[in-house]
């Protein structure tokens, strides 16, 4: 339940894309990975329990730069894959599979924001803001009220 929930917010805000910067699906499991198996009180919680501490943690406080991750645990970086933004090692080749995520400090803020609106008590939170909204307002600049009707 935690990677559905957080595959479809990527998926929603537009992050889940590696040709556009965003995070793979693959460095995702391993996040989530390594992240429940080093926190063995989640292990019992509820999946929306988990969730939101994984937001806190990787929204908020996770330093990329500095620590990588990787299905046995966290790990400091060291000088040859300073270049990448984060580093996910493949559980099978070893590579970074989020070599082409050039945006991770976006997903961060993706998922700092939501953590915030969940917190605020927005259930409705996981989607990212309205898509409705936004093409709304981008039909009634283009072609006035009259077309809203989005």
């Amino acid at each position: 339940p935690v990677a559905v929930v957080l595959k479809q917010h990527l998926r929603a805000c537009g992050r889940n894309n590696p040709y556009e910067g965003g995070l793979p699906s693959c460095a995702l499991l391993v996040m989530i990975w390594c992240f429940l198996s080093t926190r063995k009180d989640l292990a019992a919680a509820e999946p929306g329990f988990a969730v939101v501490e994984f937001l806190r943690f990787f929204g908020t406080q996770f330093q990329a730069r500095k620590v990588g991750i990787s299905t046995t645990g966290f790990f400091p970086r060291v000088q040859e894959d300073r270049c990448d933004p984060v580093v996910v090692r493949d559980p099978v080749g070893g590579g970074n599979v989020a070599r082409g995520c050039f945006a991770f400090a976006d997903v961060q803020k993706e998922w700092a924001e939501l953590l915030s609106r969940l917190q605020a008590g927005d259930v409705g939170g996981l989607a990212p803001r309205p898509p409705r909204a936004a093409a709304r307002r981008v039909v009634v600049q283009s072609w006035g009220p009259e077309h809203a009707e989005v």
